[in-house]
């Protein structure tokens, strides 16, 4: 890896990989520099992707990152193979290949070293060899602000009367197999919120390594209203109001900075859910991209189409009028949406090109257009979970979903034969290119159990050859489409929830 590549930040990076940053970003940026990363393995629950972690294994580097599946923002930073990555903290290597100590490949820095680089520490875990499926040897974990290390320990000689630095540093103890870079004090404080708890660094790779001065806002997620009214939460600022027919071309730049790509639009098929009425046309609109946005540092996310056409020094469109007032999809890839700027539809509203339609695009791994946007999460603010009266989410399966959506609309509809043709599931076919994040691997059904497998959960307890897939799409492919009043969802055969269209 590069020079800077391997140095520590305590909670919070090693080099640029850092915590809080999106699944999104993460993977477009080691994508973008292939010679550093030469291969990526991407693991996730095909059943349930959007509450399971997702996994980045970076074999060629010794280094394992896991995401939560809700928001898809980096959790844990692991290192596996000392010996793949330069490791150094303050100027100091956490490796030296000269020493002793180092001589086997397969060893990692000794407890002794390590409390030299990170300081006398009272954090130490001791899990018995029962916990870690291990014959002879336990695991001590120890920890330091934000960075934990694990090493293995003769049972045997195991007292728990004396104090684990005395005991690490005898005999017994054998060097590190693995670190962690984590957001917490120790690792027993982060364990029952590594997954939950609200990152303190933004979602964005720019922002967290240059600032946010330089970009515009990140956008939390989106709340839905009546009326055709969105809300936009954003990290630092204000919420930036949406409203459909209302909100012009020039409000959106402003507010949500210049698209990264624009798609002019040809097709109308999702008209049949303007217009109410039951038909025999296939709807299928998932604004088309182009497949990679993978430029590097600063530009990370801001690519631009062949059939866009953007000033580079104001970020405005740059075709002439004529041309703009035909219907186009503003892409904002790093937020994770598609927004249709057409002319109103009110004949009393002024000329203007107006937000007609958002569509949010859920990143579901597995799915066809995986990485070609950042997770986008909502809330349908003004329907509520029939069972509980909670607010309907992005993450809620499309079962339960479905349920409160046909109770809330139920006065929508002049009879139940229209209700019933409405709300049928039209197959999305979109046919079976690769995805844009083919250059991936795809892993499938990794089901982890974080807690049981402690700091050492380098070998789940399933074959990792039975879950390679070969991009078939299956379980996820042909989505369906369900369409209500002012929205429709494409759905994957898991339940999970690919892209909400709000217009």
């Amino acid at each position: 890896m590069g020079t800077d590549a391997g140095i520590i930040h305590n909670g919070r990076a090693i080099g640029w990989i850092t915590l809080g940053v999106s699944l999104y970003d993460t993977l477009n940026r080691l994508k973008a520099e292939s010679e550093e990363f030469p291969a990526i393995e991407l693991s996730y629950s095909s059943s349930n992707p959007l509450l399971s972690s997702v996994v980045v294994e970076l074999p060629s580097n010794g280094v394992r990152l896991r995401f939560d599946g809700p928001d898809q923002r980096l959790r844990v930073i692991e290192i596996l193979d000392f010996y793949k990555i330069d490791l150094t903290y303050k100027g100091n290597a956490v490796i030296k290949r000269h020493d002793s100590w180092a001589r086997h490949e397969s060893s990692g820095p000794p407890f002794r070293h390590v409390s030299q680089l990170f300081g006398p520490t009272p954090d130490g875990e001791y899990y018995t060899p029962g916990e870690t499926e291990q014959a002879e040897n336990g695991l001590w974990v120890v920890s330091w602000p934000g960075v934990a290390f694990s090493f293995p320990f003769h049972h045997a000689a195991y007292k728990a009367s004396v104090n684990f630095n005395v005991l690490l540093a005898s005999s017994a103890a054998f060097p590190a197999t693995s670190m962690a870079i984590f957001e917490a004090q120790s690792w027993a404080k982060a364990q029952n919120s590594l997954f939950t708890a609200t990152p303190s660094l933004p979602r964005s790779l720019n922002i967290a390594l240059y600032g946010r001065c330089r970009f515009p806002d990140e956008i939390e997620m989106t709340k839905i209203h009546k009326d055709s009214s969105l809300e936009l939460v954003r990290r630092y600022g204000q919420p930036f109001w949406i409203k459909l027919g209302e909100t012009t071309m020039q409000d959106l730049i402003t507010e949500l900075g210049p698209p990264d790509a624009i798609y002019y639009k040809n097709d109308r098929r999702l008209s049949i859910h303007n217009h109410r009425k039951s038909s025999s046309h296939r709807p299928s609109e998932s604004a088309p991209i182009q497949d990679e946005f993978t430029d590097n540092d600063e530009t990370l996310g801001h690519a631009v189409t062949d059939d866009s056409d953007f000033d580079s020094q104001d970020g405005v469109p740059s075709r002439n009028t004529r041309q703009v007032s035909f219907e186009s999809f503003f892409n904002y890839c790093g937020h994770g949406f598609d927004i249709l700027v057409a002319p109103p539809q009110n004949p009393h509203s002024p000329g203007h090109l107006t937000a007609t339609k958002i569509l949010f695009h859920g990143n579901v791994p597995g799915s066809y257009n995986f990485n070609r946007y950042r997770r986008s999460r909502w809330i349908l603010d003004d329907i509520s979970l029939e069972s509980e009266g909670e607010p309907l989410t992005s993450e809620m399966k499309w079962g339960d979903l479905s349920l409160s959506l046909k109770h809330y609309f139920r006065s929508s509809y002049t009879s139940e034969e229209e209700r019933g043709n409405l709300q049928r599931g039209m197959v999305l076919n979109r046919g079976m290119d690769e995805s844009p994040g083919s250059s991936c691997e795809f892993l499938g059904d990794f089901e982890d159990d974080f807690d049981d497998l402690h700091m050492e959960y380098a070998t789940p307890k399933v074959d990792r050859a039975a879950m390679r897939q070969t991009r078939e799409f299956e379980g996820l492919s042909d989505p369906e489409l369900f369409g209500f009043p002012g929205m429709a969802f494409e759905v994957l055969r898991n339940g999970a929830i690919s892209c909400l269209t709000v217009f």
